[in-house]
């Protein structure tokens, strides 16, 4: 019986040897860190090992993959919420000096998440100012780079260019409307083009709900941000419908008539412009539509 016993447990001793977790912490040891986090993975996702997949991660140079993890590890267990916050800004350290953009805004949006009293702006100002955010970050990344920077223009405009990707039109409008008031130049043009494309969605939203004047308000304002972008002669197309559907025939013809002369080359919108001016069953024959402006 003693023989048995004793047989049973030097097998469970080499169990315990070549058990994943234990094969694992080898291979880390040996900086081995894709085989240990192999081995890692193979027991589950419990937080003991998500944690040490994360830090595999992070040496290994995996970015993405570690702040996954952590942020994983963060909502898997809420007593290392703090643990999984630290090593999630050390994961976003290590991306920033890498210039993994993505990595970095994968960092803040898992901070936001599972630590949302952590404070964003040192780490949101780390993201260059023309960066693509997700929508789904707009409202952890913007609002804190934008405090810590003092509401500079760089991050007015990102965080225009950040609520306007996630259709967010008035605080988009908000913020591109203030960068515009403080600042000249190239600055305020790019704002300008922004601020026009949200305006012209809120004004032909305003138009297809049957709101004319709101329409009138937000289509006048995009055509003045923007008068010869994209935006604002679509704007002023949509206006020249809504001078129509009043019954003003002059005015319509006005502001196609604007689109078609602008100093642009001919695009989609001058084509808008030119088929409303050439459709029979609203001027007839009495308007000159014959003029399509050339490349300048």
């Amino acid at each position: 019986m003693k023989r048995v016993l004793l047989v049973a447990v030097l097998l469970g001793c080499g169990g315990a040897r070549n058990s994943p977790e234990r094969l694992g912490d080898e291979a880390w040891h040996r900086g081995q860190w894709a085989v240990a986090t192999a081995q890692y993975r193979l027991v589950g996702d419990i937080p003991r090992l998500l944690a040490k997949r994360a830090d595999a991660a992070l040496l290994g140079g995996d970015l993405m993959a570690a702040a996954m993890l952590y942020r994983q590890l963060g909502a898997a267990d809420p007593t290392r919420t703090g643990e999984a916050a630290a090593g999630l800004v050390r994961v976003a350290e290590v991306a920033q000096r890498a210039g993994d953009v993505h990595a970095v805004a994968a960092c803040i949006a898992g901070l936001a998440e599972v630590a949302p009293g952590w404070p964003l702006g040192r780490l949101a100002l780390r993201l260059p100012p023309d960066a693509q955010w997700d929508p789904t970050l707009v409202g952890a990344i913007g609002p804190a780079g934008l405090a810590s920077a003092g509401g500079g223009e760089r991050w007015l405009l990102a965080l225009g260019r950040g609520y306007r990707a996630a259709k967010r039109c008035p605080e988009a409008i908000a913020a591109l409307e203030t960068l515009r008031r403080r600042e000249r130049g190239p600055a305020a043009d790019t704002a300008g083009a922004e601020l026009a494309s949200c305006q012209l969605s809120v004004g032909l939203a305003a138009l297809g709900a049957g709101s004319p004047g709101e329409a009138d308000f937000w289509l006048l304002q995009a055509a003045t941000a923007d008068p010869l972008g994209a935006s604002g002669r679509r704007a002023l197309v949509a206006l020249g419908d809504a001078r129509l559907a009043e019954g003003d025939l002059a005015g319509a013809n006005l502001l196609w008539q604007q689109v078609l002369t602008a100093p642009v080359s001919p695009d989609s919108i001058t084509v808008m412009a030119l088929e409303r001016l050439r459709d029979p069953g609203v001027f007839g024959s009495k308007s000159d539509s014959s003029v399509v402006p050339g490349r300048p």
